[in-house]
């Protein structure tokens, strides 16, 4: 149990969601206040602009939020920074929620910051959700984003040097179809296997440079 409580800490601690995304923005609000986290955990800061966290209607929202969440089954208990004894800044607070591990899932964050947006949050106070569960989530969806960007150079660059080393643009590009072709192709059998089994966190990885080299051969 410590370990696992310190494997977490170590985590949100160390590496950090990317700047920007809604654990990013959580984990700088209380950078260096974390509570021992553990994978069924999840951290949810509260931070105004016009209230301080003492003030009735930050509080309020804070609890609405609180009653909100207890109503889940996914959530098992509640506690604010104020019940664990953690000091934060005049605007900002968080909820401490801990998560019943049987329904713990890859859509669990976003369908928690769904159920976020229909409490009325007539106050304007902002809401982020962290944790390790957030972090992977953010990480893979940032992951994604930058992915996409890359792959926009990356053929392009690839197109340059396919027509050099082929001399001409017709051989060029249809060595770039089929590596394109048995990407789509290794991608779709991972899938198939995923969905019947469990694939490694590397398999993306490993069928996209298998693909390519496939089909550049």
């Amino acid at each position: 149990m410590s370990f696992s409580l310190r494997l977490g800490e170590v985590i949100v601690n160390k590496f950090p969601s990317p700047e920007g995304t809604n654990s990013g923005i959580a984990r700088k609000l209380i950078d260096g206040h974390f509570p021992n986290l553990s994978s069924d955990n999840l951290i949810l800061v509260l931070d105004s602009k016009n209230y301080k966290k003492t003030e009735n209607n930050f509080v309020e929202y804070q609890n609405l939020l609180a009653k909100k969440l207890s109503l889940l089954k996914e959530v098992k208990s509640i506690q604010s920074s104020n019940e664990l004894g953690i000091l934060l800044k005049d605007k900002t607070s968080f909820l401490l929620i801990s998560l019943n591990s049987n329904y713990i899932s890859n859509t669990l964050v976003p369908e928690l910051r769904e159920e976020l947006k229909k409490v009325t949050n007539k106050y304007k106070i902002d809401t982020y959700l962290t944790g390790m569960l957030a972090h992977s989530y953010d990480s893979f969806l940032y992951g994604n984003v930058e992915l996409k960007k890359v792959e926009k150079y990356a053929i392009s660059c690839s197109l340059i040097v396919l027509i050099y080393v082929f001399g001409g643009i017709f051989p060029a590009f249809l060595t770039l179809l089929t590596g394109m072709f048995c990407f789509n192709l290794g991608f779709a059998f991972l899938y198939i296997v995923a969905y019947f089994s469990t694939a490694s966190s590397m398999s993306e990885f490993t069928v996209s440079i298998l693909s390519l080299a496939i089909g550049i051969d």
